[in-house]
């Protein structure tokens, strides 16, 4: 599941703006299946700023979807949150600030772990 950091989170910002159904539906999906125990957030920035900068919000970022999923009743330790800063682009852009921040809207991002559930 990707989720859109700029509806997240204000440019800048590791905050979560408010509740996120998506969330809400994989937290129960989890619930449901205690033996999924491992599930991988991670969190991507756009180019603008440093690559030390967007590894830290990246970070904050995963740690945020991660620390809603706890409140929503996950165990913490069955989720790994790794920033990857603008390692993993989607789109690649160039020109001025603004113009970079309007490209590079796809690369800001939380993805988290895809979960298969087979009924038995």
């Amino acid at each position: 599941m990707t989720l859109d950091a700029n509806k997240l989170f204000e440019l800048n910002s590791a905050v979560i703006r408010g509740s996120v159904p998506e969330l809400d539906a994989y937290a129960d999906a989890l619930k449901a299946n205690p033996d999924i125990s491992k599930v991988a957030v991670s969190g991507h920035t756009c180019q603008l700023g440093s690559a030390a900068y967007n590894k830290a919000l990246s970070q904050q970022r995963a740690n945020a979807v991660k620390a809603y999923l706890v409140k929503k009743g996950i165990a913490s330790g069955r989720l790994v949150a790794t920033g990857m800063g603008s390692a993993k682009l989607i789109t690649e852009c160039k020109g001025s600030r603004p113009e970079m921040i309007k490209c590079g809207a796809p690369n800001r991002r939380v993805e988290v772990e895809p979960i298969t559930i087979t009924k038995k």
